[in-house]
């Protein structure tokens, strides 16, 4: 939204991810190349059928790992339920047999979850590669607790497993779209909000994984990853709109993200983006009614080039609320609720029919939106897990899962 008349400037089954490359397991070296190439993408179908039914016997796997949890990086002062944990490795032992791992299925699908009393979890994987053992995740963990470290644990290597076990459960239904912008433009939940892209590439260098170049030239270069309407990303009464973003260069009105289409702003909703008039270093966020009036408010800092910053923008109908890194930056009273509209929503731009209008130059990476408004301590929370998973939590040491199993049955 460029503020225009009337609004002045305040002074103070979806398809699968990637394309299944097969090869023989003896390998040819263009099969091994090509698969990859492959595995730095995302895996499979995230709505497949067999993760929904969550049927696994965890005796059938070689190995388990213990994931504790450091509650001091849990912030609030209650537990969080139905958190989405980012597990991100790289490790010798996560490679394919093929690689001299110990994953025996080159998609990496003979990884599951559990919590301590062996209850499987819910995990959707964003990246994995065989030959390197890098692994990113997210487990829906069912408590997390603010006063006593968690545990899941983490089994691997089964030969049993040869459908892929990445799944959307993983988010609660409170989340209307989820883009994790690793190799694609495609919705990580149920609601299959899947984008389309005008201009962005590929970065390797994202905040969690890869994540998408957004080249932003005002009135000469835009891009844009625009998804279609859908009632779960029209937002009311409450609403979060968060993602990580590094800009390359400030620019007066650049849309972050942006639910609106036309030109003349007739139809926009919410939105974040930055300030203009020169003071373009300023996040502005806020929304807009169904009689069109705006309740907007700026950023308390500026933002400086070349960092990473987590925004997370939440209303209800008390107030507006900016957090960026977790810490609140900015805030307004309000009453408002978002109007509903036919328009899209856009990332990178403020208006997808001419991205350079308002570009965003720069990379964005994780953008999600909830219908309701996020607490802090979720949002801090985040921040933390993201940011510095390795500090988030620590890994204990292997445990041979049959060899306990045969343990046990000797025994009884």
């Amino acid at each position: 939204m460029k503020l225009g008349p009337g609004l002045n400037p305040r002074t103070s089954n979806k398809t699968a991810l990637g394309t299944v490359l097969k090869y023989a397991a003896g390998g040819a070296l263009v099969g091994m190349v090509a698969a990859a190439i492959f595995f730095y993408g995302n895996l499979g179908n995230w709505d497949d059928a067999s993760a929904r039914s969550r049927s696994f016997n965890i005796a059938n796997f070689n190995w388990k790992k213990n994931i504790i949890i450091d509650q001091t990086k849990v912030k609030g002062n209650t537990d969080l339920m139905d958190f989405p944990v980012m597990i991100s490795l790289e490790e010798e032992y996560l490679k394919s047999r093929m690689y001299g791992g110990q994953l025996e299925n080159d998609h990496g699908y003979d990884v599951i979850f559990s919590d301590y009393s062996g209850n499987i979890l819910w995990h959707q994987v964003e990246k994995y590669d065989p030959s390197t053992g890098r692994y990113i995740a997210w487990v829906k963990v069912p408590k997390l607790s603010t006063d006593e470290m968690t545990t899941i644990s983490m089994y691997y290597g089964s030969s049993s497993i040869t459908s892929n076990t990445s799944g959307d459960g993983v988010w609660d239904n409170n989340y209307g779209g989820v883009w994790h912008l690793e190799n694609n433009f495609m919705d990580a939940t149920a609601h299959g909000n899947d984008g389309s892209d005008q201009n962005t590439t590929q970065s390797s260098d994202g905040l969690v994984a890869g994540a998408l170049n957004f080249m932003g030239i005002k009135d000469e270069i835009g891009s844009v990853v625009h998804i279609e309407d859908n009632s779960s990303i029209d937002l009311h009464e409450s609403g979060t709109v968060e993602a990580w973003i590094y800009v390359k260069t400030f620019q007066d009105w650049a849309g972050v993200i942006y639910k609106g289409e036309s030109d003349d702003f007739s139809d926009d909703s919410y939105f974040i983006q930055f300030w203009g008039n020169g003071d373009n270093q300023k996040i502005i966020f806020g929304l807009r009614d169904e009689s069109g009036t705006y309740s907007y408010e700026r950023s308390e800092i500026d933002l400086k080039a070349e960092e990473w910053y987590h925004i997370a923008f939440t209303w209800d109908q008390s107030k507006l609320q900016l957090y960026v890194n977790g810490y609140d930056y900015g805030s307004k009273v309000n009453r408002l609720s978002a109007r509903n509209t036919s328009a899209g929503l856009n990332i990178g731009t403020q208006v997808n029919s001419d991205p350079s209008k308002f570009p965003f130059d720069g990379i964005i990476d994780e953008v999600r939106i909830s219908n309701i408004a996020r607490s802090q301590a979720w949002i801090a929370t985040q921040y933390n897990n993201q940011k510095d998973p390795a500090s988030f939590y620590r890994i204990e040491e292997e445990q041979q899962v049959r060899i306990e199993k045969e343990q046990g049955d000797k025994m009884n």
